[in-house]
């Protein structure tokens, strides 16, 4: 997260209102507001008093007409303008009743993430809508879980099933045997349009045939950051290490689902409530914790080989 001390921090909340077909609304900004003509998430400024459920309410009511039904946190980060730092609070709205209109005279646009047709859109709300192009179910695949002919053959299949994005990781597996595995793997990947990762900090030979790199949670903390525009994504345990993500710009982050003592979904919330990245529920998941995940605020599901 951006931070200054020395400007003033406005909180905004702003809502996703997505529909089946996985359009979003955008809102143009009215001609007499600052940026106007430009496009973005319907939402406003806190009033005083209120928290962000309240401020998501009245100004979605106010500006598109709608009265928001389940809405659940997604995003909080942090944009820097020159006076001001203007503090995020994205949610994502389930589901809500009446139909969107502009209230204030302002033109309204369901719009894919990856293909926009208005313009210009709000800068600070760049990051959310590529957040958005990630799918909600990517593959995490062990290196070390079989041999290697099983290991590319579970690829393919997930492959196969629609998935995009696959994180390979690995713990024991000798260098020169992983870096085999990653050039396979990412062809295999290339093939289907998909995006390969893979977990980085060992096989550096291994990271020339993927997409990006996939960091661990004990490096996290102390790497460097990494160079502007490089892909990469990480494994999270702690709010620190989510905020690390967010301020290092990672795509996006697994953090795990379960306690010691199994599943807990609140506690998985309360960790994330605060992410600037997408957070994809990790560990023994299948795609039936779907409903779940979204729940608690998650992007979705990053889900073992094994289930499929």
């Amino acid at each position: 997260m951006i931070s200054n001390a020395r400007k003033p921090v406005v909180n905004v909340a702003a809502g996703v209102l997505m529909r089946a077909d996985g359009k979003v609304l955008l809102a143009e900004r009215p001609a007499s507001k600052a940026s106007g003509g430009h496009w973005e998430f319907p939402g406003g400024k806190f009033d005083a008093g209120e928290d962000e459920h309240q401020a998501l309410a009245r100004e979605i009511a106010e500006e598109v007409g709608v009265a928001i039904g389940a809405a659940v946190r997604w995003l909080t980060y942090d944009h820097e303008y020159a006076d001001k730092v203007v503090r995020l609070h994205i949610h994502k709205v389930l589901n809500w009743h009446g139909s969107p209109r502009g209230r204030e005279g302002q033109r309204i646009s369901w719009e894919h993430p990856a293909e926009l047709s208005v313009s210009p859109l709000m800068e600070a709300y760049r990051r959310a809508l590529q957040a958005l192009r990630l799918a909600n179910v990517i593959a995490v695949a062990r290196a070390e879980c079989c041999d290697r002919s099983e290991l590319l053959a579970r690829i393919e299949r997930v492959l196969r099933a629609g998935v995009r994005t696959i994180v390979l990781r690995e713990r024991r597996m000798l260098p020169a045997q992983f870096a085999q595995v990653a050039r396979r793997g990412a062809e295999l990947a290339g093939r289907y349009g998909a995006t390969m990762l893979v977990e980085g900090g060992k096989v550096h030979s291994a990271h020339s045939h993927a997409d990006g790199v996939h960091v661990c949670s004990g490096r996290l903390l102390t790497m460097a950051p990494p160079p502007a525009g490089a892909v990469w994504s990480a494994s999270c345990r702690t709010a620190d290490h989510l905020a690390r993500a967010g301020a290092h710009g990672a795509a996006f982050a697994l953090v795990p689902s379960h306690a010691e003592d199994g599943t807990d979904w609140e506690a998985f919330g309360r960790l994330i409530r605060h992410s600037a990245v997408p957070v994809f529920a990790s560990g023994e998941v299948a795609p039936a914790d779907m409903a779940n995940a979204l729940g608690a605020g998650a992007h979705g599901l990053a889900v073992p080989l094994s289930a499929w």
